[in-house]
């Protein structure tokens, strides 16, 4: 809210003065034409409203950042000091614009505000001159963004089962005998798996074998029940 400027130089809306409480003053205004030093936007701090005793400004309930805009155009009132209340919660006391800046020169005051009750309630008090203010400006405090959760740590391959609950397909067994890579680099378990008759036993040859370049896995073979399991073809 601010008296005499609409739009800012950075394009921001400032709405005319309203939501105010009157003090004992019976003129509570003042303007001048004066150059303000320390802003872009002098006709934002040209203007004042003094002598007031409150804003109560109608806002949703949550966190804001309040920004407080002053500038001394009344030289003739120092020292002025004063404070302001917000929600009940002092945001200072003893404040003198033109010690801390000088006359005819803008400075803004923030500070975080929280809004429980719909209203946001501004109480201003009268030191050694009246309170004023040029221009009010209340911001919605955006929402903190989380931290990033750091990327996890890959999952480490798993060891392979010794004891698979399955084979892994595709499965190759040297019945009757060890472990073997045939011609083509495919690897062949060792024989297991299977379940003793009485007479199941074990049994090979050095003989060479027809029709493949693998005579190992074929000289090799394992009598159970009178099948012959191997990883040819069953003869």
């Amino acid at each position: 809210m601010a008296g005499k400027v609409n739009v800012d130089n950075e394009g921001n809306q400032w709405e005319a003065d309203q939501y105010f409480t009157n003090g004992s003053c019976s003129n509570d205004t003042y303007s001048v034409s004066n150059d303000i030093a320390n802003t872009p936007d002098d006709e934002l701090y040209q203007s004042e409203r003094f002598c007031m005793e409150s804003y109560d400004i109608p806002l949703a309930d949550g966190d804001y950042t309040l920004n407080l805009h002053f500038a001394e155009i009344y030289p003739d009132a120092a020292p002025r000091v004063f404070g302001v209340t917000a929600e009940g919660d002092t945001l200072f006391t003893d404040y003198n614009i033109a010690a801390e800046v000088g006359d005819y020169t803008a400075t803004t005051r923030s500070f975080d505000v929280t809004v429980n009750d719909g209203t946001l309630n501004l109480a201003f008090q009268r030191g050694t001159e009246n309170p004023k203010i040029s221009a009010i400006e209340v911001v919605e405090q955006a929402d903190e963004e989380p931290d990033p959760e750091p990327d996890p740590e890959p999952e480490p391959e798993p060891e392979p089962d010794p004891n698979p609950s399955v084979v892994s397909i595709p499965f190759r067994l040297n019945a009757g005998g060890g472990t073997y890579t045939d011609v083509n680099g495919n690897q062949w378990q060792a024989d297991e798996y299977y379940t003793h008759s009485d007479c199941g036993k074990d049994y090979s040859v050095s003989d060479g074998i027809a029709n493949t370049e693998d005579d190992t896995p074929l000289s090799d073979r394992k009598m159970v029940h009178g099948q012959l399991r191997h990883t040819g073809e069953q003869r």
